[in-house]
């Protein structure tokens, strides 16, 4: 409520909501300034292709007829991943970003099962094998886990928000990885499966 006339936001920056994915986060290619210290990370248990589904699930269940209409073009636009304009990440190789099905794939395997690099491939092979390649998987996850690795740094701090599933990548979530970890374990796995194949 409004006090005396005043807006209940004296700070523009309390009003924001943090609208990006778990996908986005996870991949390092959110357009949102993640540095803003009064903002909730609403959609940071949710990975991008959950979004969708979600807000169709909610249209189809509202009675509101307003709220359904405005709801509706959200749902039937389609807004894959891209990698911003001056991304530093992608001059050390990590520009080739998956389609959202595959790096939400990854993303599960990795957080919520911790599977190894060599497993995930496996059974994005078993998923994916007669849409893409296993050289397009393999580069694919590479670049996966180079992004995340080299981003954790930008999520150590989330804010506050909503508890929605079983993995996350706040630390209250108990996702415990080191602010700067290092990806090298990761990557030189995922290098010997891409020599692997090559040969």
């Amino acid at each position: 409520m409004s006090d005396a006339g005043q807006p209940p936001f004296a700070n523009p920056a309390e009003a924001l909501v943090n609208p990006v994915d778990m996908t986005e986060l996870a991949l390092g290619v959110s357009d949102f300034p993640l540095d803003l210290s009064m903002q909730y990370a609403v959609n940071s248990q949710l990975v991008r292709s959950f979004v969708p589904l979600i807000l169709a699930r909610a249209a189809q269940t509202a009675e509101d007829g307003q709220l359904c209409a405005a709801l509706e073009p959200i749902i039937a636009h389609s807004d894959p991943l891209h990698v911003p304009e001056h991304d530093h990440y992608a001059a050390r190789g990590f520009a080739d970003i998956a389609p959202t099905e595959v790096e939400d794939f990854f993303i599960d395997g990795f957080l919520r099962a911790q599977y190894r690099p060599s497993k995930s491939f496996r059974l994005a092979q078993c998923a994916f094998g007669s849409k893409y390649s296993d050289r397009e998987l393999l580069m694919w996850m590479r670049t996966f886990y180079g992004r995340f690795l080299a981003t954790q740094f930008m999520r150590h701090d989330l804010p506050d928000g909503p508890r929605i599933g079983s993995a996350g990548l706040a630390l209250r979530d108990g996702f415990m990885m080191p602010t700067y970890a290092q990806g090298a374990l990761w990557l030189d796995e995922v290098d010997a499966l891409l020599a692997r194949i090559g040969e």
